[in-house]
């Protein structure tokens, strides 16, 4: 026992949790001699070794333990190491689980107990009764042998399961056992169980005592079904008979059991129980325990009952003692921190070999690993020396990034919470704890996103007490996740030596009997050689066929990672999926030239010198006369300037104008800076500062306007005016000056998220590629542009060069002219328009007036926003439409248009953007910038031509949204393509190539912990047919965020909000739905035609809500009660439940006082659907009626499945 080598150091490297960090020690060199590889043959060296190989091998039940071995590369799981660290305790050795799990071999986990760093395990002791009141213990019967309150899990599935009328925490399981059926056996078998397990002589009773209590009666019969018919049919009816008997206080044990007969030598053995008394391993040992002693009894043998040490209280104990300590509620605080819950949007699968059972609110999707890749996983759990379950997880950590479009992600996960004493895996009970996992997916190798969720499992399993409701509350009450994931290996089922001469089938049926009640939930279980999986996804949240692409996710990036290891997890996409997106969908040529724009212009007047190339109500403009006077224009401004000045600002109120200059200032080699007049003074004060602009044309109308900016300016710029006399001296002629296609063609300004205006550099070329041989539309001479979009908004540029480089004509309305639908009516007949150009918030607003008015368009373009589908698909329907329905998408960053989709058919859910236009394309990319499978939502890029060059005098925001193009490396792409614009807009490709619009993180809000997408809530919105217009903001109120919704009706009447909101539930997530409504005529428009959100009126704040007195002897009782049962002086009448603070324990009483003082039933789900006693007294008659009987017929799917907070 001599060391043979020594090393000095200076300090010892700890791990995370405080302890020696052996595996960095071994790393460390040696002096003198090499290091020794290995520790021998495995053999035992010291006593402490010998005798946990020796437990280990009991444990495990395998024949050889080595010290080199690791525990759980030899079977071992969570229930086991309850077992090993149990039994060591028992024989004086003393270890916490934490202690198994960071050692990597028994040589460490007994280095680290010789050490004196090992911890112990973290059972609470606890007596019968000690757990309760004096009070309640009062109360107790004397048959009842042990009380103790109820677990949190077990009274929120209770409290659950009473508010809903499907029968979700209801289990319904049946196996096969091929063995003759004798009743009287049978009965036997129950009784023996009944009295070796407690749990099914436990009754809970929510609300007879100071809190929910279990009581262990010392008797207790469970009841039996005999039936000599065996057949599938009939054992479904048994199970809906079953669905339909819910369980209450009166049932002890919440368990039936029915044995079907199939023939003399078989029987079906089916299991009806409560989730509150039973986890997937309990009734996994019970059902193992009932056919073991079934098959002894039958074959006329004896099994040895030996008493169970451990007991359901002890779990209690532990529960109570760990709420009981904050720091795990600190804990807990800070890993959920900023951290929000997000759901699942994935395209549904419908060709798949996956299997789908489609039950009442529940699809499921059953997949299974091929074997060959089955025996690859065990392979590599003993290579990365994590268990099978750290992988599967890690891979539904990673689908979670894909599915979500998000790297950072939360979901659940399971843990076990049996308590850590000897027997206690022979408990039977709800032990399970399903603990939110978050993470920031970084870049990676496979390799280490195992290693690193493997490091994160560990700091969670430390909190596996904790129970998950309590989070709930932590969290303010917010789901901490919406999705979870479930390992499942019952070594119990398969141990074929303790069920001799049975085959035990488990064969679910009917629908959701064993559901989780998350949005999506993924189960994945060993079974003996095989790995198979279920999805599970609930129809009130997701189509179906998304649980089958989900799965099919999984698959994928499980074969990723038995594929190569080492591999970067951020590449997943097939073969057939990187061509379509690199290649097929993004075939663009670059067939627009190499011209600048007023040379394209010249070319059409050169062409079509006497064709009217723009038109006013006063008259029109041909080619040759709008040529000459940009012509003199532009000679006007050198003349005037020393040298040709970068850019050029334009300042006019009539376009007419506006057009010339803008000719002009390109002919003479600059860039024109277009100016609304009706910007505040601050912003065209930033615009000139920031442009350095030396020259600004405008005419006597504004001048003084102009004037009084330049005050407010620090850069002194020259005005120049367009009706100077001296202009009309000038040569017609065109100009020689020379511009290329990569020359500065405008400065255009938008918005900035800091509020401050940026300025996007647009060359000719993105405006060449944009018009010049367009594929998203044909023009022609004969069409006529109408000119509506303010010219310094982007919408202009492909009005007036779509127009005016095409030969085309360009209809400019008077100054007088408001973009209302009587007006756009009269001038699109009277103008003969074409091509048309609206904002999607403004012909929204016309078309509801006027649905006929655009029949005569050849073009009618809608954009600038998400259209609005209900509306889109009212127009492609009928009979007097444009001949095309463009929607247009574009960031001004990439020249008005990146792409287009054009709308010929009904559309079921988003309108599509569609497919990159000419000089473009597109990328849907992740977080890490790669590409994703085809209908994963990620971040849309854009290259080509249309790509501005960057921001004026913004370095750093240049180069975080204008990026290299690491797809045009090795790849025959012109300099074009060779950047790429990050447009910050959330998008996925469609299978057929066109891309489809999901929103933007800046459009997101967080709600009650759930990101929100406002543009869904609007699209449900939009489908009402009372709806006109609608849009939903989110607003701080009385220190919370709330939705409120601005809406315009068709009748100009307001809507009843109840039943407007009755009605949403029926559609959206509980948390979209609005709790404010404000009724306008109209929505305020921006100067571009876009809701001006900022105009919005904002809901006034009060302190609380108004009280209001009971106004009858029902409303006064209730109230009492509620005073009573919530602790509050005073509650009214339109006072919240929930926002009172009450939870599920007051519920359970509110309705046992209901109950006994007047004299009829108060369903739980009155108090979760109408939460005032208001609105419940105005069902008062109903519930009478229908005492005992559910009262709310029309809850929702959506409320339903919610985990409630207790």
């Amino acid at each position: 026992m001599h060391p043979q080598h020594l090393l000095m150091m200076t300090e010892l490297p700890l791990n995370v949790n405080g302890k020696v960090d052996r595996k960095a020690l071994q790393g460390l060199p040696l002096r003198g001699e090499e290091q020794e590889e290995g520790l021998g043959d495995g053999t035992p060296r010291t006593a402490l070794e010998s005798q946990l190989c020796d437990i280990w091998q009991e444990v495990l039940g395998v024949d050889t333990v080595t010290i080199h071995d690791n525990f759980f590369e030899l079977g071992g799981d969570s229930i086991l190491s309850i077992q090993l660290a149990a039994r060591a305790q028992a024989e004086g050795v003393d270890f916490a689980l934490e202690d198994l799990f960071e050692c990597d071999t028994l040589a460490e986990l007994a280095a680290t107990i010789d050490d004196g760093q090992a911890g112990a395990l973290s059972a609470v002791d606890s007596d019968v009764f000690s757990l309760i009141s004096d009070a309640d213990r009062a109360l107790i019967p004397d048959h009842i042998e042990d009380a103790y309150p109820v677990s949190r899990l077990q009274l929120g599935l209770i409290y659950h399961s009473r508010i809903s009328e499907s029968s979700v925490y209801h289990d319904l399981l049946s196996y096969k056992v091929s063995m003759t059926l004798d009743s009287n056996i049978l009965t036997k078998v129950l009784a023996q169980v009944s009295t070796r397990h407690e749990m099914l002589r436990t009754q809970i009773v929510s609300d007879e005592y100071s809190e929910p209590l279990q009581l262990v009666h010392k008797d207790a019969q469970i009841p039996l079904h005999i039936s000599d018919i065996g057949d599938v049919e009939t054992i479904k009816k048994w199970y809906e008979a079953e669905k339909a008997t819910s369980f209450t206080d009166a049932d002890y044990p919440m368990l039936r059991i029915a044995a079907h007969k199939v023939d003399a030598q078989s029987f079906y053995i089916s299991l009806s129980f409560h989730h509150a008394i039973l986890d997937g391993w309990s009734e996994a040992a019970l059902i193992s325990e009932i056919l073991s002693r079934y098959t002894a009894a039958m074959n006329r043998s004896v099994i040895k009952d030996e008493p169970i040490s451990a007991c359901y209280r002890d779990y209690i104990a532990k529960e109570l003692a760990v709420l009981a300590d904050n720091q795990n509620a600190l804990f807990w605080k800070e890993t959920l921190s900023d951290i929000a819950a997000r759901e699942v949007n994935l395209l549904p699968e419908q060709d798949s070999d996956v299997e789908v059972i489609s039950g009442k609110d529940t699809d499921y999707a059953s997949f299974s690993i091929a074997p060959e890749q089955a025996l690859a996983l065990r392979k590599l759990t003993n290579e990365l020396e994590v268990s099978l379950k750290t992988i599967l997880f890690t891979a539904h950590i990673k689908a979670l990034t894909i599915a979500t479009g998000y790297n950072q992600v939360v979901t659940g996960i399971s843990f076990h919470g049996r308590p850590e004493t000897l027997d206690s895996e022979k408990i039977l009970g709800l032990f399970v704890n399903m603990l939110p996992f978050a993470m920031d997916v970084k870049s990676s190798s496979w390799r280490d996103l195992v290693g690193s969720v493997q490091s994160m499992s560990k700091d969670i399993e430390s909190q596996r007490f904790y129970p998950v409701e309590a989070i709930k509350h932590i969290t303010g009450g917010q789901e901490p996740y919406v999705t979870s994931f479930n390992y499942t290996n019952f070594r119990n089922y398969w141990q074929e030596e303790s069920v001799d001469g049975t085959s035990v089938v488990n064969s679910r049926m009917g629908e959701g009997e064993n559901s989780l009640p998350f949005n999506l939930n993924i189960q994945a279980y060993q079974d003996r050689d095989e790995i198979n999986g279920s999805l599970s996804t609930l129809k009130s949240h997701y189509q179906a066929g998304v649980g089958v692409t989900y799965a099919l996710l999984f698959k994928r990036i499980v074969t990723c990672m038995l594929n190569d290891i080492d591999a970067l997890h951020t590449d997943i996409v097939t073969d057939y999926e990187r061509e379509a997106q690199l290649e097929v969908w993004n075939k663009s040529t670059n067939n627009f030239g190499n011209t600048a724009v007023h040379e394209l212009f010249e070319m059409q007047v050169a062409a079509r010198p006497n064709a009217v190339a723009l038109k006013t109500v006063q008259g029109t403009f041909t080619y040759t006369q709008l040529n000459e006077l940009a012509n003199q224009r532009a000679r006007y401004l050198l003349s005037k300037s020393n040298t040709v000045p970068m850019a050029v600002g334009i300042y006019h109120h009539d376009r007419v104008d506006m057009v010339i200059s803008m000719l002009a200032v390109l002919k003479a080699g600059a860039a024109y800076v277009p100016i609304s007049i009706d910007s505040p003074i601050e912003r065209i004060a930033h615009i000139v500062d920031d442009c350095s602009l030396s020259v600004i044309l405008t005419d006597t109308t504004q001048e003084r306007a102009i004037r009084a900016v330049l005050e407010h300016c620090s850069n002194i710029a020259m005005i120049l005016l367009v009706n100077d006399a001296d202009i009309a001296l000038s040569e017609t002629e065109n100009l020689s000056v020379k511009t290329s296609a990569q020359s500065l063609a405008y400065i255009m300004y938008t918005s900035g998220t800091t509020g401050v205006p940026k300025g996007v550099l647009i060359p000719h070329k993105g405006v060449t590629s944009l018009v010049n041989n367009a594929d998203f539309m044909a023009i022609t001479p004969s069409d006529i542009f109408a000119q509506f979009a303010n010219p310094a908004f982007d919408a202009a540029t492909l009005e007036i060069w779509g127009a005016l480089t095409q030969g085309a004509s360009l209809f400019i309305p008077s100054t007088e002219f408001t973009p209302e639908a009587e007006q756009i009516e009269t001038l699109l007949q009277k103008q003969q328009i074409s091509i048309l150009w609206l904002t999607r918030a403004l012909f929204d607003s016309v078309y509801s007036q006027c649905p006929d008015m655009f029949a005569t368009l050849r073009y009618l373009i809608v954009g600038g926003e998400a259209l609005t589908p209900a509306i889109m698909n009212r127009i492609v329907k009928q009979q007097n439409r444009p001949a095309h329905i463009l929607n247009g998408y574009g960031p001004t960053e990439c020249t008005t248009f990146a792409t287009t989709f054009e709308c010929s058919e009904v559309m079921s859910g988003t309108v599509p953007i569609g497919k990159p236009i000419n000089g473009r394309k597109a990328y849907v990319l992740s977080e890490n910038k790669t590409l994703l499978p085809t209908g994963a939502i990620g971040e849309l890029f854009i290259s080509g031509a249309g790509l501005a060059r960057g921001y004026l005098n913004q370095p750093e925001l240049t180069s975080s949204k204008f990026v290299r193009n690491p797809f045009a490396c090795n790849r025959e792409f012109s300099d074009d393509y060779s950047t790429l614009y990050s447009t910050g807009d959330r998008v996925r490709w469609l299978p057929d190539g066109n891309l489809q619009y999901v929103g933007r993180d800046d459009s997101q809000v967080k709600i009650r912990g759930y990101r929100v997408e406002l543009s869904s809530i609007e699209d449900v919105l939009m489908e009402l047919p009372e709806v006109q217009h609608a849009i939903v903001q989110v607003q701080d109120f009385n220190t919370e965020s709330v939705l409120v919704t601005y809406l315009v009706t068709h009748s100009g009447r307001d809507l009843n909000i109840k039943s407007l909101q009755q009605v949403l539930r029926s559609k959206l997530f509980s948390y979209q739905v609005p709790s404010h409504f404000v009724f306008m005529d109209s929505l305020p428009l921006t100067a571009n035609g876009k809701v001006n959100v900022d105009a919005l009126e904002r809901i006034e704040e009060a302190q609380g809500p108004e009280y209001i007195a009971p106004r009858n002897e029902l409303e006064a009782k209730l109230c009492e009660i509620w005073q009573e049962n919530l602790g509050i002086e005073r509650v009214g009448v339109e006072d919240n439940f929930f926002r009172l603070g009450g939870n599920s324990i007051n519920a359970l009483r509110i309705m046992a006082k209901v109950r006994s003082l007047l004299d009829f039933e108060l369903p739980i789900s009155a108090l979760y659907e109408h939460q005032y006693i208001g609105a419940i007294v105005e069902n008062v008659s109903n519930m009478k009626q229908q005492s005992h009987k559910t009262l709310i017929k029309s809850q929702t799917v959506a409320d339903k499945n919610k985990v409630i907070t207790i």
